[in-house]
Order: C-alpha cells, then structure tokens, then sequence
C-alpha cells in the first residue's frame, strides 16, 4: 500500500489515477498511520495550497477531496482530526 499511495500522489495519468483510486484506495485503504507517513514524507511537495496537519502530515486540496470518499471511516476520522473540515 505504501507504494501505491505514493505512485497515486504523483500520478499524472487519469486512467491510472482513477484506477487506482477506485480499485485500490477506495475500498481497501484502512491504516491511518500508513497515510499519515506517507503525507508526512517528500511525496508532498511545497506549494501554495498545501495544508499542513496537526502531525506535520501535508496534501493538497484534490488529495484530500479524495481521501475523504474512501471507505473506511478510521481514514476519515483522521482526516477530520489532522486537518479539520475543507
């Protein structure tokens, strides 16, 4: 899943990214701690609209759009906890 998390960040490619997406994160991403180490690793890089959460974990504003439409609610607690409502 690391892996996967990481290659669906930088994903420039809409078929792979919505594949993976749909297939892989949606119903399968369950570990809230995998995804708040990958947030707080380089996969995000700087910008203008990076959130910055309260573990120092970052996204962007599509990304976390996203993370909220996976399944499992402990990924969207964390969500909520980390960086508030969007």
């Amino acid at each position: 899943m690391p892996q996967i998390l990481l290659h669906f960040i930088s994903c420039y490619r809409g078929a792979c990214y919505n594949s993976l997406y749909t297939a892989v994160l949606v119903p399968h991403l369950d570990r809230p701690e995998l995804l708040d180490y990958i947030l707080r690793s380089a996969a995000i890089g700087d910008g203008q609209e990076i959130f910055v959460g309260k573990s120092g974990a970052r996204l962007f504003p599509e990304l976390y759009r996203r993370l909220q439409g996976v399944t499992n609610k402990d990924i969207r607690e964390y969500l909520v906890e980390n960086f508030g409502q969007r």
